[in-house]
């Protein structure tokens, strides 16, 4: 499935993240590893833009099952998941927490 779009997302650190944003819905390849994020997409037919409100961050080594509960009143609005793909388990924890710190 094509992508939505991309978002840029500044981690505490200042390095700025880069996530390709995909319906909820999309089944990735197997063994895609990266972090996510669950977000509430509003997009502006007019401007042409996309607003995404975080909902949940997350990380894991297979993107095709990322173990989130969407049946959880709390991310009922989701309608979108965006990923930076990153194979290397020990960067997917740190820019999972460089985000987390940024109150992303």
């Amino acid at each position: 499935m094509p992508s939505l779009g991309t978002i840029a997302i500044k981690g505490k650190s200042g390095r700025r993240y880069v996530f390709k944003t995909y319906p909820l819905e999309t089944v990735f390849k197997k063994d895609l590893a990266g972090v996510y994020l669950l977000t509430k997409r509003t997009f502006s037919e007019a401007a042409k833009t996309q607003r995404h409100k975080p909902l949940m961050l997350g990380h894991n080594a297979n993107l095709r099952e990322p173990n989130i509960d969407t049946s959880d009143p709390f991310y009922a609005d989701a309608n979108c998941i965006c990923i930076l793909v990153e194979k290397d388990e020990v960067a997917r924890q740190g820019i999972h927490q460089d985000l987390e710190s940024s109150g992303s």
